[in-house]
């Protein structure tokens, strides 16, 4: 399959559960986004740019701390969501715009601040997505980046993201803490934060938010009741009471707080 139609495919998929998303506790109230706005407190920034914000909480997050917010994503149902909550809260200082990660709206060195959460493992490309962001943001500005991520050891690595492809066939990779650190500073960014936050989600509201058939979700029941103990600890998956098998389980956050160099 050829990249501009992987593209598509994925912001069509995102557009079509676009509400779920919306709607899901691991996306309006995650620690991570909580450490986001933390972060983004100390300092006010002219114009933010929120790469691939979904339905708009990392934009909404970092929206008191700034003079603009442009929120970005090819998904026109998040973007939809984005002006629906946008309105809702009375945050007039948000934006809605159509855009790619790797092609940003706007001019080299324009943005104080840049923002990313809970995406990057559905680029194509994190090479093009740092670079862009290095071009999109000052010298000395500040990104942000939060997202899921691997554990250093192999099987888990490969472990987590067989299950993210099943569930997702839009899911590219989450990458380790480590890999995410070179790739940082092969990019112009300085590490200033690090933290390590958990998304807590369940096993069938996570596969209803991206559609999964049913026949696919059994099968992916049937994963998480043979997990072996190495990812049973690590991904702390456990049995829920109630009617249909289910399993609560957390995947780690990589979360960090960059320099422009």
């Amino acid at each position: 399959m050829t990249e501009p139609v992987r593209r598509e495919e994925t912001a069509d998929q995102f557009s079509e559960h676009a509400a779920g998303f919306a709607s899901a506790a691991a996306h309006f109230s995650a620690e991570s986004l909580k450490l986001i706005g933390e972060l983004a407190s100390d300092a006010h920034y002219g114009l933010a740019i929120d790469v691939a914000t979904g339905p708009g909480f990392t934009a909404f997050e970092v929206a008191p701390y700034c003079d603009r917010v442009i929120a970005t994503d090819p998904a026109e149902g998040m973007l939809d969501q984005v002006r629906r909550i946008a309105k809702e809260r009375g945050l007039n200082n948000v934006e809605a715009r159509h855009a790619y990660a790797d092609a940003l709206p706007v001019d080299d060195a324009a943005a104080d601040l840049v923002t990313c959460r809970t995406a990057p493992h559905h680029f194509p490309s994190i090479i093009d997505f740092l670079a862009e962001v290095a071009r999109a943001v000052k010298p000395g500005g500040t990104f942000i980046l939060a997202d899921t991520s691997a554990p250093e050891d192999d099987d888990l690595d490969a472990w987590i993201n067989d299950m993210e492809l099943r569930r997702d066939r839009t899911h590219v990779r989450d990458l380790k803490h480590s890999e995410w650190r070179g790739l940082l500073a092969e990019a112009g960014f300085e590490q200033n934060f690090e933290a390590t936050t958990r998304v807590y989600m369940e096993t069938r509201d996570w596969c209803a938010r991206t559609g999964v058939s049913d026949t696919d979700l059994e099968a992916i029941i049937e994963t998480w009741r043979n997990a072996p103990d190495t990812a049973v600890k690590e991904f702390q998956i456990s049995r829920v009471d109630g009617p249909e098998e289910n399993y609560s389980f957390s995947w780690p956050v990589f979360v960090t707080r960059t320099i422009k160099t």
